[in-house]
């Protein structure tokens, strides 16, 4: 469906109603073509409307107007916050009742005539555009798979060449993995595998990853210990390992001890998160001495130190995870501090960073959420498609949190990041490089240095990667 506001749109305010399944949301009509209808939402809308989209299911729309009431049966195309894009299930015919009911109650009816695309089919990728859609998607994933393929064929010929100061070690779901290579390659493959190549101020850097996807790694003790001391062996001469997400407790729990070489990421994704919430407050529209900000798994490793740092900051830091034993309340620099297992506490935020262990962690409190609430996603597997509709119909705004530079570019970029966008917990191992061990250890001295060396944090829209 085009956007309201191209050729072949116009506007109109009515009252309508949308039907998903038993239930019925409130809404006015603000756009029509005869492709479709846009739809702005005036009440909250529930799961089901973001599952209705992802399963491209049927949904009935009512229109209401002094001429009548204009019925039909519609898909949803497009979720934006709370304006819905839906098309036309059967596309009315030139001349038919339903066709000049829209024509009538359109801002301009008899430009609404004239401008009728009803015997086109140009945009829709499940007709005329979607073998190529197919087709395009299918060679870029085997092209993938060859780069990767022959990339670390030449592994040892580029290390030689490129001497990394930084190695950045991963991991992927399942279906990460698959975008990168075939099944069948994990039992060929060794305990790591390059995957891509970053440069920076300092020189090129290589990101690795082993075969073993996330939830066998969060199992698999032994899996653990022979990634990084795989990586460890393999790159003698660098400077930091800096280990992505979960890593790092997945090596604690494997025994091992994060101590040089090996960067466990907590200062850049601290850097990162209290940049976000600065930023998050000036979306909002109000200092931080005057707002609620949560964090979504405030008992991590993360969380915990991340509550003294927004508490210098902010009104009021609301910690919410489930490992919390009790609901404890208290004051830090000023600022109120409560810890709470409980997610009906996120009614009370302004501001919300999470840091749980996956980012669809937080589905069943996506009803707590606050209308109108700014959010930074830091989460890897980050929040998927269905939750961030979820989100939107709410009217919450989700941005994903990066950190950027003057002088850094990935290739090829991770799932869900830009090629210059920097996650929080590969920052610390270019700032450690570049000044040294020693800045790790003050936090305050760690984001000044980060700062000054040019590094910044970003909000960025979410891909539809995932």
């Amino acid at each position: 469906m085009t956007e309201l506001g191209s050729k072949g749109i116009y506007g109109i305010d009515l009252p309508a109603e949308l039907e998903v399944g038993e239930c019925t949301f409130q809404a006015r009509a603000s756009g029509i073509s005869d492709q479709g209808i846009q739809l702005t939402l005036v009440n909250n809308a529930s799961s089901s409307l973001a599952t209705a989209a992802e399963n491209k299911s049927s949904l009935g729309v009512t229109i209401h107007s002094d001429s009548g009431d204009f019925k039909k049966r519609v898909k949803i195309q497009k979720i934006s916050q709370n304006v819905i894009g839906l098309a036309f299930e059967d596309r009315p015919e030139k001349g038919s009742p339903d066709f000049e009911f829209l024509a009538k109650i359109s801002s301009s009816p008899e430009q609404f005539l004239s401008d009728a695309t009803t015997e086109q089919k140009v945009s829709d990728p499940e007709h005329s555009f979607h073998g190529i859609y197919l087709l395009q998607r299918a060679l870029w994933r085997y092209g993938r798979m060859f780069a990767f393929l022959l990339v670390n064929l030449l592994a040892p010929l580029l290390k030689k060449a490129l001497k990394p100061k930084v190695v950045f070690a991963v991991y992927g779901t399942k279906g990460d993995q698959r975008a990168y290579f075939p099944d069948w390659f994990r039992a060929l493959s060794p305990s790591s595998v390059l995957v891509g190549l970053f440069k920076s101020k300092l020189g090129w850097g290589m990101m690795v990853t082993t075969p073993i996807p996330e939830n066998e790694l969060a199992e698999d003790s032994e899996a653990v210990r022979n990634y990084i001391y795989g990586i460890q062996n393999t790159y003698k001469v660098t400077d930091t390992f800096s280990l992505v997400g979960r890593l790092p407790g997945f090596a604690l729990r494997a025994g091992l001890k994060l101590e040089q070489p090996l960067v466990n990421g907590c200062l850049g994704t601290r850097f990162a998160m209290v940049e976000s919430a600065k930023q998050l407050a000036d979306k909002f529209g109000r200092p931080t001495n005057q707002l609620t900000i949560a964090i979504l798994g405030g008992a991590g490793r993360i969380g915990e130190p991340l509550i003294q740092d927004l508490s210098k900051l902010f009104l009021k830091v609301i910690a919410i995870d489930p490992r919390y034993e009790q609901e404890v309340g208290t004051i830090e620099y000023g600022a109120q501090v409560l810890q709470s297992q409980r997610p009906e506490r996120l009614s009370e935020a302004d501001l919300v960073l999470v840091l749980t262990a996956r980012g669809n962690d937080i589905e069943d409190m996506v009803e707590w959420f606050k209308p109108g609430a700014y959010v930074a996603d830091d989460t890897h597997p980050c929040i998927k498609r269905p939750i961030r509709n979820r989100l939107a119909i709410q009217g919450v705004h989700l941005f994903k949190t990066v950190v950027g530079a003057t002088e850094f570019a990935m290739y090829p970029r991770m799932p869900n990041f830009h090629s210059g966008n920097i996650p929080g917990c590969l920052l610390e191992g270019l700032v450690i490089s570049e000044h040294g061990w020693q800045v790790a250890n003050d936090p305050e001295v760690f984001f000044e240095i980060a700062s000054a060396s040019g590094y910044y944090a970003q909000l960025i829209k979410p891909r539809n990667d995932s």
